[in-house]
């Protein structure tokens, strides 16, 4: 591969992007910056999630994040499914809900994506987000698409100690529902008082009674330098 929009031509150290830790790759093609020269190997990024494409399976079994009494640890009836796992309760406040986690073969990157599935319930999985550093900024990004259904994509990082999720966003512009995959990308700093971060993906926000069916992959926290 090659590229220059620099004159001159300037080498390019790649030490600084070979870092230890968790790792994924993305093939030698810069997104940002500019760079210039020849090069046929792998950019290594140091990613704070681990298992962001979700090619090693689902990040937990599904579980429902908007109803106490409906949950796969407290009232629900759960199926092993291919991929991971659908569940329902019956009983749930304002009647039966359905929740699934389980791997997709629509995938942006690699061979599988994440499906959450919800029905009246707010269909989650979550990821403890590694080795971060109060006072330091970092870039969340991942790639969605929304299949079905009236409920958006949406995250939101838990903030453990503080008790608040920041950053949190639904992703309900016309273009998130178009039926392709979009990118999307948010920097944030860590605040005083934060213990833990745990990034929350979903697939409902169970306020319907229609199936809704969102997709995400290639998920990334890295560091902002």
């Amino acid at each position: 591969e090659r590229g220059c929009c620099c004159n001159p031509c300037q080498p390019i150290d790649l030490t600084p992007y070979i870092l230890k830790g968790t790792l994924n790759t993305i093939t030698a093609k810069f997104y940002e910056g500019c760079w210039c020269g020849y090069f046929g190997g792998t950019i290594w990024y140091d990613n704070l999630i681990e298992n962001g494409g979700f090619e090693e399976g689902t990040w937990g079994d599904a579980g429902d994040c908007c109803c106490g009494e409906c949950s796969c640890t407290s009232g629900a009836s759960c199926t092993t499914i291919p991929g991971g796992k659908r569940c329902s309760c019956p009983n749930a406040p304002g009647g039966s809900c359905e929740f699934v986690s389980s791997l997709s073969t629509d995938a942006i990157e690699g061979k599988y994506s994440l499906n959450l599935t919800g029905r009246n319930a707010c269909a989650c999985n979550a990821k403890r987000i590694l080795k971060f550093e109060v006072g330091k900024t970092y870039k969340l990004s991942f790639w969605y698409k929304h299949v079905r259904g009236p409920d958006c994509p949406r995250y939101c990082i838990w903030n453990e100690g503080r008790n608040v999720c920041d950053p949190a966003e639904s992703l309900c512009d016309a273009a998130s529902r178009d039926g392709n995959w979009h990118y999307y990308e948010k920097t944030f700093t860590v605040g005083e008082g934060t213990t833990g971060l745990v990034l929350y993906f979903y697939g409902g926000d169970g306020s319907d009674t229609e199936f809704s069916t969102n997709l995400y992959d290639d998920v990334r926290v890295v560091e902002v330098n």
